[in-house]
């Protein structure tokens, strides 16, 4: 808010003329004006791509949205906020850390993690309570191949996990190495 205030206790005029508001560029505010690159810094409102000091905000209504990927450079920032129908998307080897927390008000659209035959997209953060996401992990094909796996959070069990071979898990408390199949 503005105001202009004058007491006037003698008649005299005050007059102010030629005022310019400007509201300043947000650091960290994604517009996606040139591209869904997230090292491009025209996608950014002030025009710098953000550092582990930044909070980013990733609006709803864009037409590009960030995606992180193998660039040689680390996408970091400080906190992050996906807002409602947006999305991040850290594709096949791209990095990013997050020092502070992530708010994830899209859900699970709005935070999509891949892999594939050559690499696995990477987030490290700091949040202490649970993040939304959709994490697509890539599994080769090979009969020989065996993979450990584990779910990432408690509130996705491995029981949950689709699979069409057999599935065996660890039962800590009876130190059962091969428990059921799928």
């Amino acid at each position: 808010y503005i105001a202009f205030v004058m007491t006037n206790d003698d008649g005299d005029d005050w007059h102010v003329d030629d005022i310019l508001l400007e509201r300043l560029p947000t650091p960290g505010y994604w517009t996606g004006n040139t591209s869904s690159d997230w090292q491009t810094s025209s996608n950014w409102e002030d025009n710098n791509v953000p550092t582990s000091a930044t909070d980013v905000r990733l609006p709803n209504g864009c037409t590009n949205y960030p995606i992180v990927d193998d660039e040689p450079t680390l996408a970091d920032c400080n906190n992050l906020t996906i807002e409602s129908n947006a999305v991040l998307i850290i594709d096949v080897n791209g990095d990013m850390t997050v020092s502070g927390e992530i708010t994830n008000n899209a859900g699970t659209s709005g935070l999509i993690i891949n892999s594939d035959a050559t690499g696995t997209g990477s987030l490290i953060h700091n949040t202490t309570t649970g993040v939304d996401a959709t994490v697509n992990r890539f599994f080769s094909a090979s009969p020989e191949s065996w993979h450990n796996l584990s779910s990432p959070i408690i509130s996705s069990p491995v029981s949950d996990l689709p699979t069409t071979n057999n599935l065996y898990w660890y039962d800590e408390s009876t130190d059962d190495y091969w428990t059921g199949t799928s």
